[in-house]
């Protein structure tokens, strides 16, 4: 029996998988029409997607303010996004030292290195490379909503695991079950933000979330790439 699809009429936030038709669909994309009254735009671009895939997870927002020079890895793959990744992670590196940890042969790893340092991703220092410093925090603030209507405790685990890759991280529930696990002691203590939805579409944030520096790169710049692929 083939599945009703429910579709999202508006262009943002993109969304990378249809959403199925019932009362959590409807519920994620009332949270993504008020996303500006809920976060309001800074002089900054943003970039938003619905259902995103990173990795093994798909959270079902996230929103992202971005620096224009993303526009510089529109496209890029994944040998690209796993340099970015590893020079975040480490500082600098030598340029075989690069090819070793990722496998990729010297060449290759070279005429990347090259292409990134004419774009002004990196820049080579005493044989050693290392990211430009606005490539260090390409994306001033990420954050990520997972969308439930009952079952709020997977939506916090997968909200706690958002926070490798966001600064910040919020479920979203309907206004009663949001009520009712606001004074949570675990909600408190994994600092998640709570969102609130009522019967008649009014959003409102209940719990700000604690802020955290991303940790996963690679999920990190796969966003960045993701919000290049919008700068005209």
């Amino acid at each position: 029996m083939q599945e009703t699809i429910c579709r999202s009429k508006s262009s943002e936030p993109r969304q990378f998988r249809h959403l199925r038709c019932g009362p959590e669909a409807k519920l994620q994309l009332t949270v993504q029409s008020k996303l500006d009254d809920l976060f309001p735009r800074t002089v900054k671009p943003v970039w938003t997607g619905g259902s995103v895939p990173l990795g093994a997870g798909i959270p079902d927002i996230v929103r992202v303010v971005y620096e224009p020079e993303v526009a510089a890895i529109a496209g890029a793959d994944g040998t690209m996004l796993a340099v970015l990744a590893y020079l975040r992670t480490v500082g600098k590196a030598r340029r075989d030292t690069i090819s070793l940890r990722l496998c990729k042969s010297d060449r290759a790893i070279g005429l990347l290195l090259a292409a990134m340092e004419a774009a002004s991703i990196v820049t080579e220092q005493n044989s050693s490379f290392v990211l430009e410093p606005k490539w260090r925090c390409v994306l001033p603030d990420v954050l990520c909503i997972e969308v439930k209507m009952a079952d709020w405790r997977r939506a916090l685990s997968q909200a706690a695991r958002n926070r490798i890759f966001s600064n910040k991280s919020y479920i979203a529930l309907p206004e009663n079950v949001a009520a009712r696990i606001r004074d949570e002691d675990i909600v408190r203590h994994l600092g998640i933000g709570l969102i609130a939805v009522s019967e008649n579409d009014e959003v409102k944030i209940v719990r700000r979330p604690k802020s955290v520096r991303p940790r996963a790169w690679q999920y990190y710049y796969s966003l960045a790439s993701m919000a290049a692929a919008e700068v005209i």
